[in-house]
């Protein structure tokens, strides 16, 4: 099958509505950091990216470890206000504790929904 038509086929699972392929692995600390940043800055590269790190075992025992800390909070996302708030903030100190020392910038923590 032509690399082309492979990858159009693709991308048309992804966006379908009830067919979906699960993108790529985060397989290193760059990679979890960016998704964080893609995820906290509402520009996921496909709409079920998030869903699929938070679903789906990773095989990098140091990401797999990190992804189980953070599933948790997961409920906290679609609920109240504070418990949103909670959630973003958790995700954002452990993105720091990630990012900082590999030379990464820090973000800072939100005190309201509009602070994104």
């Amino acid at each position: 099958m032509p690399r082309s038509l492979l990858d159009r086929l693709k991308r048309l699972f992804r966006s379908a509505p009830i067919v979906h392929i699960k993108s790529d692995e985060i397989t290193n600390t760059r990679d979890l950091i960016d998704l964080f940043d893609r995820f906290l800055d509402d520009r996921l590269e496909y709409e079920l990216e998030w869903d699929d790190f938070i679903s789906w075992k990773n095989g990098n025992s140091a990401i797999e470890e990190i992804r189980n800390r953070i599933a948790g909070l997961e409920s906290r996302f679609f609920g109240s206000v504070q418990d949103k708030i909670f959630a973003i903030n958790s995700l954002i100190e452990e993105r720091n504790r990630l990012a900082i020392p590999i030379g990464l910038p820090g973000r800072r923590s939100i005190s309201s929904l509009g602070d994104l």
